[in-house]
């Protein structure tokens, strides 16, 4: 994770404490990686992580150039999908908001 994310992070150490946190990973290989990366850093932070990850896979697709246009072909969304991403994103925003209710 970029210097300058984790200075922000820890910037507003005690503003985190006790609120939920949802980590959405993307790419071929280093996404997960970096994924169990910010969940240690939110848990160092005293986030409440939900149970929910998602990781997105990019790997084969046009994915980032179409994300440099802000926008995602059919064929990646269509992927995804079929992957399950859709349901796993819900699951976790679901998560997120019961998270937020029991505060």
């Amino acid at each position: 994770m970029p210097a300058t994310k984790t200075i922000a992070l820890d910037y507003l150490f005690h503003e985190w404490g006790g609120k939920p946190a949802a980590v959405v990973s993307y790419g071929s290989r280093g996404g997960g990686k970096a994924a169990d990366h910010l969940s240690g850093i939110t848990a160092g932070l005293r986030m409440r992580g939900v149970q929910t990850s998602v990781g997105i896979r990019t790997g084969g697709l046009e994915a980032g150039e179409c994300a440099d246009r802000g926008e995602l072909g059919e064929e990646v969304l269509v992927r995804w999908r079929e992957e399950g991403v859709e349901e796993q994103l819900k699951t976790m925003l679901a998560e997120v908001v019961k998270a937020l209710e029991e505060q």
